[in-house]
């Protein structure tokens, strides 16, 4: 299951290109989007100072 904007994406997608590539190779392609989103968001999660240094500098 994608998140919610790429899954979204992939139907809008499919519906543009109709029937000339099956749904399940656009997100065959997708895949690799999804890895990075869970290698950047595992860092994050796992320390979550990554993700407040930036506000904690500006206020």
């Amino acid at each position: 299951m994608q998140p919610p904007p790429v899954g979204f994406n992939v139907y809008v997608v499919n519906a543009v290109v109709g029937e000339s590539v099956p749904l399940h190779d656009i997100f065959r392609g997708c895949l690799w989007f999804l890895a990075c989103e869970v290698v950047i968001m595992t860092p994050i999660i796992a320390f979550p100072q990554i993700s407040l240094w930036l506000p904690n500098t500006m206020g």
